[in-house]
Parts: structure tokens; sequence; C-alpha cells
């Protein structure tokens, strides 16, 4: 059934201490999901946060980190699986705000049908930040004509020793690995799946947790089974 679903999470890494935070979107297709989570991370700590997007009809997952303490880390990934008329809206800000962090973040998306994917991610390196380290990647592939997909990388910097990227793409599935798998006899459906695990499977892959990761796996497995079912 339709409902709106509002959570909202408070993260403070203590010193030298590390948090894996791996949340999962999954509601109703007429649901509306709004999410908001702040991260603090002290002195020497880590937070590391995994995002799975495939349930609402419209969702926001929207996180800010500020690394408040030197040698501080944090690696936000995430994965998005959409069909039909589905809305997903990516928003992260990541805040350098002392000397000699690192920040790392990877959101891969799959759209299908007529849905809609938007990404907006900032670096903000603050002026005392020497010495930051920060990479940011969107990589997004369309499955239909229907689909779309929109993302706006921004690098804010305000200090001089620094290394920081980003990088956005958006593209079909490769024709050239499609040939491949065809001309050895593997169907087109099957084909198609076959990559769509090995472009979600580069970041689940990196989860830890043997249990959690399995859980993962099964949830792109049933989104494939799906796929092009939802209108």
């Amino acid at each position: 059934g339709a409902y709106w679903a509002n959570p909202v999470s408070e993260v403070e890494v203590g010193e030298a201490a590390t948090v894996r935070h791996i949340k999962v979107q999954a509601d109703s297709l007429a649901a509306t999901h709004l999410a908001y989570t702040r991260v603090i991370v002290a002195t020497a700590g880590r937070y590391d946060s995994f995002v799975m997007t495939t349930g609402a009809a419209l969702s926001r997952s929207e996180i800010d980190v500020v690394l408040d303490g030197e040698d501080a880390k944090c690696r936000l990934n995430g994965v998005y699986m959409l069909q039909g008329s589905q809305h997903s809206d990516i928003s992260t800000t990541i805040d350098h705000a002392k000397p000699r962090c690192d920040s790392d973040e990877t959101y891969k998306g799959v759209l299908d049908g007529n849905s809609r994917g938007i990404f907006q991610g900032k670096i903000h390196v603050a002026p005392d930040a020497q010495q930051t380290n920060g990479n940011q990647l969107s990589r997004a592939i369309l499955l239909s004509d229907g689909a779309e997909m929109n993302a706006k990388p921004e690098l804010e910097i305000y200090a001089d020793d620094v290394k920081c990227s980003h990088g956005a793409t958006t593209g079909e599935l490769d024709d050239d690995s499609m040939f491949y798998l065809r001309a050895r006899g593997i169907p087109e459906d099957t084909a198609r799946h076959l990559l769509i695990r090995a472009f979600i499977g580069e970041i689940v892959d990196e989860i830890e947790t043997p249990g959690t990761r399995n859980y993962l796996e099964k949830l792109v497995e049933n989104w494939l089974e799906r796929e092009g079912d939802i209108q």
C-alpha cells in the first residue's frame, strides 16, 4: 500500500572508531521514502556506508558527513535498481573540515522502464584541510529508451594541497560484451542479466560480512527476475 517513511539517523564516530552502516530500502512500490543521515567523524575515525535502493515510488537518500578530525575517513557506496515509473534521488555532502582526511564514494544505478535517477554529490574542502584525498564517481546503465539519469558531481576546494576527483557516466549495456556472450550461445535475457550482475557486483562484493553480502545478492537476483514486469 501507499505510505510515507521518513527515517532520520545521527551517527557520531569516536576517535579511532569504525562504523559500518548498511541500509536496504525495499519499500512498497506505492510508498514515499525520504531519508536523512548526518555523520560526524572524529580523529582517525572511519565511517563506511552502503545503501541499496529497490523500492518506493519516490525515494530520496540524503547523507551529510563531516570529517571533523585529522586522519578521519569515510566511504559512501550505493546501488539503485529502478523499474516502471520509480524515482530515486541521492544527495551526498562530504565536508573535509580537518587536514589529512580521505573520502571515497561510488554510486551505481540500473534503470528500466520510465524510471528516473538523480545523483548530486558534493565534496567540500575547508581552507585548513590540507593533504585531503577525495574521490567521487556516479555510473548508471539505462535499459530502456524511457529511463532517465541526471548526475551533478561537485568539488568545492579552498585548500591547495589536495587530490580530488569526480566523474559521472551514463550509458547502455556494452554492445561488444553483449555480442561476445550472444556469440557463445547465451540467450539475450541471460546475457543482459550477467552484465547487470557484474556491474552491480563490483560494489556488493566489497561488503565484508558474508551473510549480509549474500542477502544483498539475493535482492539483486529478485530484481532481475521481475525486470520489465513493473509498469
